[in-house]
This record gives C-alpha cells, sequence and structure tokens, in this order.
C-alpha cells in the first residue's frame, strides 16, 4: 500500500521523495524496484520499523539516509513526499491514516 502524504500539492520541482514504513523482504523489494527509476524521479529518503536497530540496518544495507523507530517520525518528515507501507496487511489501514491526517 502506499499513501500520500497530508498537504502534499508536489509545488516544487525535483523527486518525488520515498518513506518506507516497514524493513522487511516487500520493502527490499520496493526499494530495489525504485532504484531503477531515474533519481530525478524518486528517492528513497527515509526508513522506519518497529525497532530503531532493523531500520538503521535496512537504511545501511540499502543506502537510505534516514532510519526511524517506529512511523510517527517518519511521517512526520516533511522531506517525505510519499509514504510505501510494507508492514502486515492488518496494519495498513491504521498507518494509512496517520499518513493522511
Amino acid at each position: 500500500s502506499m499513501a500520500t502524504k497530508a498537504g502534499c500539492k508536489r509545488e516544487r520541482d525535483g523527486p518525488l521523495r520515498w518513506g518506507i514504513v516497514g524493513s522487511g523482504l516487500i520493502c527490499k523489494d520496493f526499494v530495489g524496484a525504485l532504484k531503477n527509476i531515474p533519481e530525478t524521479e524518486a528517492q528513497v529518503v527515509a526508513v522506519g520499523a518497529r525497532s530503531l536497530s532493523s531500520a538503521q540496518k535496512f537504511a545501511g544495507d540499502l543506502g537510505v539516509p534516514k532510519a526511524y523507530e517506529g512511523y510517527a517520525a517518519l511521517i512526520a518528515d516533511e522531506h517525505v513526499d510519499v509514504v510505501y507501507i510494507g508492514t502486515v496487511a492488518h496494519t495498513h489501514v491504521e498507518i494509512a491514516e496517520q499518513v493522511i491526517a
């Protein structure tokens, strides 16, 4: 799932800046797919995971500049335009509601 952050009107030039919620295999695959898109169009700028160590490992392995413990700080990051939700399915609605709030 993905959700565009509330207030994101894309009034600036530059790439779409992605935040990744989760640090599992599906998130790694998604980031790998985004890396096939030119950086002028899309960049992964942050990851949030249940534990900071998981987020930091994910970030280090995949070259993501920011790692957050939990999801609230990632959602609040003004440098994130859109969020990919790669957690277990039953959490998607709750997280998406937080993103669009």
